[in-house]
C-alpha cells in the first residue's frame, strides 16, 4: 500500500473564524454567526454599477456551436430607422417580435432590439429560457436615448442568458455617445459592427459623416488617411493597416496603434524604449526577444513590468522547450515585490524543469492568486516531487487554492496522494470536491464527482438567508455580490467580511463599498492577510471618499506596487495632503497620476506618461492647453464631447489589455461570462482584477 504523504494529526483547526480552517466546523461557525444577525435584507434593487459587477457571475446562454453563424433580426417596432439600420448591417429583414425568447436552432444568432424604458425586469423574464430550451444564442441590443436605463438593463439582461450590446457605449470608445440618441442610423450600424465582429458575420456599412476615429474604426482607412493631419485617423488607420510608420509619431495614440499592430521585429524593438508607458506595454505583450522582455521586467511601470513577465510565461509555454534564458527571467519575477509578477512567474515556471522547490515555496505566497496558480503549475511539472507541497495545499484556508491543488494532485497521479483526496471529498466546497473526485478517477477510484451551480439572483428573503448560510464558500462568496449597496444587508456583509476563506471576505468587502454608511468601518480590512482583500478595501474607502489618512498613509510604504497604487488613489479624493507630495515623482505612472489628481500644479509638463498629464490638465488646464498630444488636450475641461470621447475610449481599450493580462494566465481560464458579447467598460484606467 502507498505510503500517505501526510499525517491527519497534522491538520490543524484554526480556532477564529478568520483564519478557519478547511474543516466543516468553518462553515457551522459562520452560519451560527450570521443566525445572530436580527435584521433582514432588502430586496430593493442594487444600484446599477453594482449590479453590473454582481453581472459578472451570469453565465451567458447559447450552445457549444463552432461552424458559421447566420443571424436574424426582432423588433417590437420592425419600422423603426434604428433597428432597419441594425438590419440592413446584417444583411437581413427584420421580423417582428412577439416578446418571447426567440426559438433559435444551432449555429442561429437571434437579435432582439430592446425599447428604450421598458423594465428590464419584465425584459428578463421574457427572454430567460425554458430548461431545455433552445441552442442558439440571443443578442438584446439596448436602445439608445437613456443611459441610466441602459445601465440599470445592462445589470438585469445577462441572467436571462443573452448577450448584451449597447451602441452608445461602444460609440463612446470613439465619439461622443450622445451621437446615437439623435442618429439611429449610427445606432443600428453601431449594432451590427458590433455583432458581426462577434459572431465572425458579414457587415454592410452604411453611409455616414462621422467624426475622425469612429469613420476610420468603421470603414477601411482612405488612401491618405495615414497622413491625416487628425491624429484619431492615423490612429486608426495605423491600428488597422499594421504601418511601422506610426512608431516614429510624436503623438502617443498613433504609436500605442503602431505598437498593437505592426509585426516587424525591428520597430517593436524600437518601440520598447518608448518614453510613453502604454506604449511599452503594448509591445511588451507582442515581443518574443527573451534578452529585450527580461529588461523590461524591471521597467518603471508595474503595468511594463507585469505585461513582460506574462509574456516571458507565454514564450515558456509556447515553445517546445523553453529557453534558458525565460526561464532565467522567470525565476527573478518569482521573487519581485508585485503579487502580479509572482503570479505570472508562476504559471510559466510550471513548463520549466527543475521548478519544485521555487513553486513549492509560492504555494506559502500571501496572495491566494499565486498560491493557486504554484498548485496548478506543480502539477504541470509532471515531477513526482510535487506530490508532498500539493497534499500540504489541500489544508490551505483558501477553497481555490484546494481546489487547484486537487487538480494539480490529479495531473501527477501519485498514489501517496490517495488518502489526502479521500479525505478532500468531504470539504465544503463542491469545487474541492469535484477537483479531489476527478483527480481520484486518474488512480482507479470510483468517487462522486459534484457539480457546482453558481446562485441565481435571490427574489426572497428566504433565498438570500439560505445563501448566506450556505456551507459552500463559493455560494457564501457569490452571494455577497446579490447583496452590494442593498438596505439591510451590511451586518450581513460584515459578517462574511470575516469569513475563513478569502474569496468570501474580498467578495463582502466589495458588496460593502456599494452600501452607504459603512465606509468608516472598513479600515479594519486594511490589514488583512490576503493582499486583495486590502486592494478592494482601499477602492471601497477611495470610491466613498472616506479613507482615513492615518489608515491609509502607511500603505504608501508597502512593497507590491498595487497596494501603493491603490493607497494613493483612496487618499488623494480627499484632495491635497502632504503624504502625496512625494509620490509626484514616483517612477510608476498610475501612482504619479493618483498623487497629481489631487496636486495639479505639481505636474511637471513634460512628464512622459499621458496618463499623468491628462490628471493634472483636469485640474489645472492652463499649463497643459497647448501641450502637442491630443490625448492630453482631450482631458481638458471644456473639450470638445467627440475628443473627450475618444480620450477616454484610447484609454479604455488599453485597460481592456490590462484586465486580460491582469485577470488570466491561459485563456481558457476565462468564464464564459468574460467571453461574452457585453457592452465595453469605460472606467478609469488601470484597476484590473484578478478574475
Amino acid at each position: 500500500m502507498a505510503r500517505p504523504l501526510w499525517d491527519p494529526a497534522l491538520v490543524r483547526l484554526a480556532p477564529d473564524l478568520r483564519h478557519a480552517s478547511v474543516a466543516t466546523g468553518a462553515s457551522a461557525l459562520l452560519a451560527l454567526t450570521l443566525s445572530a444577525c436580527d435584521g433582514d435584507v432588502s430586496l430593493a434593487p442594487q444600484p446599477p454599477a453594482a449590479r453590473i459587477q454582481a453581472a459578472r457571475a451570469a453565465t451567458p446562454g447559447g450552445s457549444d456551436w463552432k461552424g458559421p453563424w447566420s443571424v436574424q433580426v426582432q423588433a417590437a417596432r420592425p419600422q423603426d430607422p434604428a433597428v432597419a439600420a441594425l438590419a440592413a448591417g446584417l444583411d437581413v429583414l427584420p421580423q417582428a417580435w412577439d416578446g418571447r425568447r426567440p426559438a433559435v436552432p444551432p449555429g442561429v444568432v437571434a437579435v432582439v432590439w430592446i425599447e428604450t424604458g421598458v423594465d428590464p425586469e419584465r425584459i428578463v423574464a421574457a427572454l430567460t429560457p425554458a430548461r431545455g430550451g433552445p441552442s442558439g444564442e440571443v443578442v438584446a441590443v439596448l436602445a439608445p436615448g437613456d443611459p441610466e436605463w441602459a445601465e440599470t438593463a445592462a445589470g438585469a439582461l445577462p441572467w436571462s442568458g443573452v448577450a448584451v450590446v449597447d451602441p452608445a457605449a461602444s460609440v463612446s470608445l470613439y465619439a461622443d455617445p450622445a451621437r446615437v440618441a439623435t442618429d439611429p442610423v449610427l445606432a443600428g450600424s453601431m449594432a451590427a459592427w458590433r455583432i458581426a465582429d462577434h459572431y465572425d458575420l458579414p457587415w454592410r456599412p452604411p453611409t455616414l459623416s462621422l467624426p475622425p476615429g469612429l469613420h476610420e474604426a468603421l470603414f477601411p482607412p482612405d488612401a491618405g488617411a495615414l497622413t491625416d493631419p487628425d491624429p484619431r485617423t492615423r490612429a486608426e488607420a495605423v491600428r488597422s493597416t499594421g504601418s511601422d510608420v506610426g512608431a516614429a509619431e510624436p503623438q502617443v495614440a498613433v504609436r500605442i496603434a503602431a505598437a498593437a499592430a505592426c509585426a516587424d521585429p525591428a520597430v517593436l524593438a524600437r518601440l520598447a524604449t518608448d518614453p510613453e508607458p502604454l506604449v511599452r506595454a503594448r509591445v511588451a505583450d507582442r515581443l518574443d526577444d527573451p534578452a529585450l522582455l527580461s529588461s523590461l521586467l524591471w521597467d518603471p511601470s508595474s503595468v511594463v513590468r507585469v505585461v513582460a513577465t506574462d509574456r516571458l510565461a507565454r514564450l515558456a509555454k509556447d515553445r517546445a522547450g523553453p529557453d534558458p534564458a525565460v526561464v532565467q527571467a522567470l525565476h527573478a519575477a518569482a521573487t519581485s515585490p508585485d503579487a502580479y509578477q509572482r503570479w505570472k512567474a508562476a504559471w510559466g515556471l510550471g513548463a520549466a524543469p527543475g521548478t519544485v522547490r521555487v513553486l513549492g515555496g509560492l504555494l506559502t505566497d500571501p496572495d491566494v492568486d499565486v498560491r493557486r496558480t504554484a498548485a496548478l503549475a506543480l502539477g504541470a511539472t509532471g515531477d513526482p516531487a510535487a506530490s508532498e507541497p500539493l497534499v500540504r495545499a489541500l489544508g490551505d484556508a483558501n477553497s481555490f487554492v484546494r481546489r487547484s491543488a486537487a487538480e494539480a494532485l490529479g495531473l501527477l497521479a501519485d498514489p501517496r496522494s490517495e488518502p489526502a483526496l479521500r479525505r478532500a471529498l468531504e470539504d465544503p466546497a463542491a469545487l474541492v470536491r469535484a477537483a479531489a473526485g476527478q483527480a481520484l478517477g486518474r488512480l482507479g477510484v470510483q468517487a462522486d464527482v459534484p457539480r457546482y451551480e453558481p446562485p441565481r439572483p435571490p427574489s426572497t428573503r428566504s433565498e438570500v438567508r439560505a445563501l448566506l448560510r450556505a456551507r459552500d464558500p463559493t455560494t457564501r462568496k457569490d452571494a455577497a455580490k446579490f447583496l452590494a449597496g442593498r438596505p439591510g444587508a451590511a451586518r450581513w456583509l460584515f459578517r462574511l467580511a470575516e469569513d475563513g476563506d478569502s474569496e468570501v471576505r474580498k467578495s463582502a468587502v466589495e458588496a460593502l463599498g456599494w452600501t452607504p454608511g459603512v465606509a468608516d468601518r472598513l479600515h479594519r480590512f486594511l490589514s488583512d492577510p490576503d493582499p486583495d482583500v486590502r486592494v478592494t478595501a482601499l477602492d471601497a474607502l477611495r470610491r466613498a471618499e472616506a479613507a482615513r489618512p492615518d489608515a491609509v498613509i502607511p500603505l504608501l510604504e508597502d512593497p507590491d506596487a498595487e497596494i501603493r497604487l491603490r493607497a494613493a488613489e483612496a487618499l488623494a479624493v480627499l484632495g491635497p495632503h502632504d503624504a502625496l507630495r512625494p509620490l509626484v515623482a514616483d517612477p510608476d505612472e498610475r501612482i504619479r497620476a493618483a498623487a497629481v489628481a489631487a496636486l495639479p500644479l505639481e505636474a511637471a509638463p513634460g512628464d512622459p506618461a499621458v496618463l499623468v498629464r491628462r490628471a493634472a490638465a483636469a485640474g489645472a488646464p492652463a499649463p497643459f492647453a497647448r501641450d502637442p498630444d491630443l490625448l492630453v488636450r482631450a482631458a481638458l475641461p471644456g473639450a470638445d464631447p467627440d475628443l473627450a470621447a475618444w480620450g477616454r475610449g484610447v484609454l479604455a481599450r488599453e485597460d481592456d489589455l490590462l484586465h486580460v493580462r491582469f485577470s488570466w494566465n491561459d485563456p481558457a481560464e476565462r468564464k464564459a461570462a468574460y467571453r461574452a458579447l457585453r457592452p465595453p467598460v469605460i472606467r478609469a484606467y488601470g484597476h484590473p482584477d484578478r478574475g
